[in-house]
């Protein structure tokens, strides 16, 4: 791990050398060379669209200045080569392009305060468990229907609300009834927390440029 911390700490001349961002110093750095990362790649496919997706990491250094994106890289410690492979690889392999958009927002985090907070870390280790029909419901729940219980006679809403749930992204409110009687609708139960809140704001900066309805 100190050879993997020596090398990482050396994106921001990497970078600079290169005239590139330092995402994709790190990548390079963390899959040894291009021409490495593309034969990692079972098919070309996965390689363009992760190049695509990092546009989206790029974008968040540039929210920051130069100078705490550099310091993050110099001083870059195990825990945090560790999340940073992590939310690079997640990205790499997801199926939906929501996932990489929603990481990307915590790779801004990582590189802001230095680490992930409860909520950040808890996203990182539950976003594989979540599909984006997962997401989207839930961010138009939250803008649309905030109030408890939902009546509803829709399987898929209840099976939501309840990944949801168990994750923790919501609580629970008295007696929670999953799934419809007869087809008759039957209310279920929720209430927001804070994880919702954090959630909720971090895809409302994604979601505000989709036709989400």
């Amino acid at each position: 791990m100190s050879n993997l911390s020596y090398n990482v700490g050396k994106v921001v001349d990497l970078a600079k050398k290169n005239g590139s961002a330092l995402i994709i110093a790190a990548v390079s750095t963390l899959y040894k060379s291009k021409a490495e990362l593309a034969s990692h790649f079972v098919h070309r496919f996965i390689y363009e669209r992760f190049k695509i997706r990092l546009n989206d990491f790029v974008h968040e250094e540039k929210e920051l200045n130069d100078e705490k994106n550099s310091k993050f890289y110099e001083n870059i410690s195990s825990d945090n080569i560790n999340i940073l492979f992590d939310l690079l690889e997640k990205a790499r392999l997801s199926t939906y392009d929501l996932h990489a958009k929603i990481l990307a927002k915590l790779y801004g985090k990582l590189l802001q305060n230095g680490k992930l907070d409860y909520y950040e870390h808890a996203l990182l280790a539950n976003i594989n468990s979540l599909s984006d029909l997962d997401f989207i419901y839930f961010y138009d729940l939250i803008k649309n229907k905030p109030n408890s219980p939902l009546i509803t006679d829709d399987d898929c809403e209840y099976i939501a609300i309840n990944k949801f749930i168990q994750i923790g992204i919501l609580s629970t409110t008295g007696i929670t009834y999953f799934g419809s009687n007869n087809n008759e609708k039957v209310p279920i139960n929720f209430q927001t927390n804070c994880f919702s809140e954090y959630l909720f704001e971090v895809l409302n900066l994604i979601m505000s440029s989709r036709d989400v309805k």
